[in-house]
């Protein structure tokens, strides 16, 4: 009878482990359903990139479609679909496209797979470098003292370099733009999510303190992570100070901003 109790008692924590791990899956299922139902009301067909799901570790950026870009999307497992912004946003494509012919600086970002058209944009298509991690931590940060285009209009200039002077753009040339570590929290998502609002917040005086929470598990600091990620960024500093980087670095930063 002892043994009897106790199975009945584990059935509801074994019912709740198998929700949370169908979930994902569930999810992914209901946007489909969304999209196809969305197709039918437009009265159009509806075409294989209609069904693409969303990137779910998206923490920052523009969701939807917009001049400055959109939604990650994922064509098939492994990789994902940006879309290419427009106007004085486009570039990153070029960058990519540039970035083939240095494969000593290509090492360091996800691998190109071309172009994609969906759904009428253009969208650059790259690796996921979280696939086949159970519950990957991710974090967006955004490099350089400016985060304002040459060419933008005047409204647009202002409002950038307003937002890079209130924030740790132009004093310390890196902010924080989003967070999350996956996996299940208290109520069922993710364990930790932080958006832009977050990020603007952070002030110079408490940027340390924000890296080492989206560098910590449940209170701990991932040192070894950590480590890996330090050593990462001195190899890519010394790549960038060698004389053949420059030249590649020059013609790679010129398809961002010319």
């Amino acid at each position: 009878r002892c043994e009897q109790a106790m199975q009945a008692d584990a059935l509801p924590g074994l019912a709740v482990t198998l929700l949370l791990l169908l979930l994902p899956v569930l999810l992914r299922l209901f946007r489909w359903l969304i999209a196809y139902l969305d197709g039918l009301r437009r009265g159009g067909s509806l075409d294989d990139d209609d069904l693409l799901p969303a990137f779910d570790y998206q923490v920052a950026g523009h969701m939807g479609l917009s001049n400055e870009g959109g939604s990650l999307l994922v064509p098939e497992p492994g990789r994902i679909a940006k879309p290419v912004g427009l106007g004085y946003f486009a570039g990153e494509d070029r960058f990519y496209q540039t970035l083939r012919d240095t494969p000593e600086l290509a090492a360091f970002c996800p691998a190109f797979y071309g172009h994609r058209s969906i759904r009428g944009r253009r969208f650059v298509v790259l690796e996921d470098l979280t696939h086949g991690m159970r519950e990957p931590c991710i974090v967006d940060i955004k490099l350089g003292t400016t985060t304002v285009a040459p060419e933008a209009a005047w409204s647009k200039r202002i409002t950038h370099l307003a937002k890079d002077r209130e924030t740790t753009t132009r004093s310390l040339g890196v902010r924080l733009i989003g967070a999350m570590h996956t996996g299940a929290g208290a109520d069922g998502g993710p364990r930790l999510k932080l958006g832009k609002p977050w990020g603007k917040a952070i002030r110079p005086g408490g940027l340390t303190a924000a890296l080492r929470s989206v560098f910590s598990n449940e209170g701990r600091l991932c040192r070894r992570a950590l480590r890996h990620y330090v050593l990462c960024l001195d190899k890519l500093l010394r790549e960038l100070q060698s004389a053949s980087s420059l030249a590649a670095v020059s013609g790679v930063s010129s398809h961002l901003w010319p």
